[in-house]
């Protein structure tokens, strides 16, 4: 639909002697001294969101699903698209007016990683290696080495958790081999 306007229909303001005409529609026609301005309104795809003296309306956002983003506000006549990230994916660039404009997906810890910091919409994933005595075949969580015990005829083979403390047997090994070399010698 197309819109005339009078010299007298509109509250504007005035820039460099022109007139700015209200959000929705465009010039499509300045007035002369025989009719008055013609505005045509946005057509779907763009939009206008100012007061202007425009001939053509802005494009509207793309809320790309195939780049990570989805449209939270739709683009209307009068508004742009408001995108923001899919589940997965985190914002790498933000602008003001349309939310999000770039997402990648969310970093995936590799074997002999753990996840320190889930990702978010707003931030990637912090991957943090390891500690030592550990390891992570999935790259989320790292579990401690299983160390096992030598069995004999008499005993099975033991499993038991990692510990790392082999310092604190030292004085009892030396302490025994001490007693064991006294009674061989003795």
């Amino acid at each position: 639909m197309i819109t005339i306007l009078g010299p007298n229909d509109l509250k504007t303001n005035k820039i460099g002697g022109k007139r700015l005409f209200f959000s929705f529609s465009v010039v499509q026609r300045y007035c002369t001294p025989q009719s008055g301005t013609r505005c045509s309104p946005c057509k779907t795809g763009t939009f206008m969101n100012q007061p202007n003296g425009l001939k053509s309306c802005f494009s509207c956002t793309s809320c790309d699903k195939s780049h990570g983003l989805f449209a939270q506000q739709e683009c209307t006549g009068s508004r742009d698209a408001l995108c923001d990230v899919l589940e997965g994916y985190f914002c790498r660039s933000w602008a003001d007016d349309s939310g999000c404009s770039s997402a990648d997906k969310h970093t995936r810890c590799v074997p002999g990683q753990r996840v320190k910091e889930a990702g978010t919409s707003r931030n990637d994933t912090v991957c943090e290696v390891c500690q030592p005595g550990s390891f992570s075949q999935d790259g989320v969580d790292c579990t401690a080495w299983t160390v096992v015990k030598e069995g004999s005829t008499s005993s099975d083979v033991v499993c038991r958790s990692s510990s790392r403390n082999y310092y604190a047997y030292i004085p009892l090994l030396l302490s025994l081999l001490t007693v064991a070399g006294l009674v061989t010698t003795g």
